[in-house]
């Protein structure tokens, strides 16, 4: 029988596997306003109630995320509690991995710290509990970084193929994987300085690569598979960008707004630990530094130059848990000769991340409110009622203001009509998603009127239901909360 205390890196796998679960629960935020949660959302429900997999766009073709999603809700249905659990158990499995790496490379406390830090991690407070790809992406990365840095002690094959498989589940939760890539051969080549793993890994890789090609070409009967899914219905909206405008997308790290000091500290701690004598440790640098080049930098198309992705928390996300790690490594290091320095600094950081994931509680718990509002919503939608929708928008606090003021970013004045509008159908196809029984109605429903009687407040009419009927229900809504009260 295990005996916890006699194995000091099992018990803190386990408290922090737990810690984070319920700090995840705690902080949950309202399930995003974004298309993409709540199309996977439905694609589960009519794959589970048809077997098609019609209409299968860029986001519904993530394989790594919606097949364990189809497994789960086949098993406990769509109430909406169940959206949180794959992203709450995603972020607890690879803050568990991020301990055991640190561990490995630089001690129980390195461990620690770094998964102290990131449990409370704003970006992980608001990705750790939504479908997005890039949290999946994170545990999966994780994954494939201790299993490298153990194959370095070990030198067993399963190990180097192990990660390679989990690697194409990076893959399989969102392309931008290839960002990875690069870091993650030098992570493999620069301990060892052997090019025959590197083969292996990718050879298997691509091999994996054909298998789901094959498989999408035959699901969609596109011969360019998954990728032409993301190119047709993804990449082919995104920004056309000038030469100009092109070569200083750096700057658009601005985005990430009160997070700019960690994200500057992380590039700092990388690299510094590029250079260092454990290539293990510059291998996982280079990881970071290539992902958030090429997070900029990376184009979808040449003629014009259009984006194929931009810098954002949560694209950051999928590489943000590593920064921090090299960041613990770094002040750590700086510790052994300026430990005050060392130690101040880490705290700060710490008691920052704190308060913001203080501040991001709720006042009801996320997961309890979306049951409620299942309770609400569902019952008035099934009835053909009107519901009243109302938007908040976002305004920056005082901290986020001062840092716009500091790297002299402007927001606009005033809410322009066409941001009004596109939140409210985001709130509509999400209340949609979530709250209609059968989800194969979502297209139907979604047609109905969706009409402005104010500035921020638009009204829902159902299918079938007579324009200017009294709303039954009034849902409001901000960027991170919603919740519904019956009239």
């Amino acid at each position: 029988m295990l005996k916890l205390k006699e194995h000091p890196v099992w018990s803190a796998t386990l408290f922090l596997f737990v810690a984070t679960i319920a700090i995840r629960y705690i902080t949950a935020e309202y399930l995003d306003i974004g298309g993409d949660n709540a199309q996977r959302w439905a694609f589960a429900d009519a794959y589970l109630r048809e077997g098609s997999l019609s209409g299968m766009n860029h986001h519904t073709s993530r394989w790594a995320i919606m097949i364990p999603l189809t497994l789960l809700t086949g098993v406990f249905g769509f109430k909406p509690a169940v959206y949180s659990v794959l992203p709450i158990l995603a972020s607890a499995i690879g803050t568990v991995f991020i301990y055991l790496t640190g561990t490995r490379l630089g001690g129980h406390r390195l461990g620690m710290v770094s998964a102290a830090l990131l449990i409370v991690f704003p970006v992980m407070t608001q990705t750790g509990s939504q479908l997005w790809p890039s949290v999946f992406q994170f545990m999966f990365l994780s994954i494939v970084v201790y299993l490298l840095v153990l194959w370095h002690e070990k030198q067993h094959l399963y190990l180097l193929v192990g990660a390679a498989l989990f690697c194409f589940c990076i893959w399989g939760s969102r392309i931008t994987a290839v960002y990875l890539f690069p870091g993650l051969a030098l992570l493999i080549w620069l301990p060892s300085r052997e090019f025959k793993p590197v083969f292996i890994f990718f050879s298997i890789l691509a091999a994996l690569f054909v298998m789901e090609w094959w498989a999408f070409w035959h699901i969609t009967g596109s011969p360019t598979g998954r990728v032409g899914l993301v190119s047709g219905s993804a990449i082919v909206n995104h920004e056309v960008l000038s030469i100009q405008k092109y070569l200083i997308r750096i700057i658009e790290y601005k985005k990430l707004k009160g997070l700019l000091p960690i994200f500057a500290l992380s590039v700092v701690a990388a690299v510094v630990l590029i250079r260092s004598d454990d290539k293990r440790w510059s291998g996982i640098a280079a990881i970071y530094l290539i992902y958030i080049f090429l997070l900029v930098y990376m184009v979808g198309g040449f003629s014009p130059i259009r984006a194929a992705t931009w810098p954002s928390a949560r694209y950051w996300a999928t590489a943000a848990p590593f920064g921090l790690l090299l960041t613990a490594k770094w002040l750590l290091d700086i510790g052994q000769s300026r430990p005050k320095v060392s130690w101040s600094i880490l705290s700060l950081i710490f008691l920052a991340f704190v308060g913001f994931s203080v501040k991001s509680i709720p006042p009801t718990n996320s997961l309890s409110q979306m049951n409620a509002d299942y309770a609400v919503l569902s019952p008035a939608l099934a009835a053909g009622e009107p519901i009243a929708l109302h938007w908040s928008p976002w305004r920056p606090n005082f901290i986020e203001q001062r840092l716009f003021d500091l790297v002299g970013y402007k927001r606009a004045k005033g809410i322009d009509r066409k941001d009004v509008q596109m939140f409210m159908i985001r709130a509509r196809d999400r209340m949609l998603a979530m709250n209609l029984v059968d989800k194969r109605l979502v297209r139907e429903y979604r047609d109905a009127p969706l009409l402005p009687v104010g500035d921020l407040e638009y009204i829902y009419y159902p299918p079938g239901t007579d324009i200017g009927t009294p709303p039954a229900v009034d849902l409001y809504f901000d960027r991170k909360n919603a919740y519904a009260i019956a009239r």
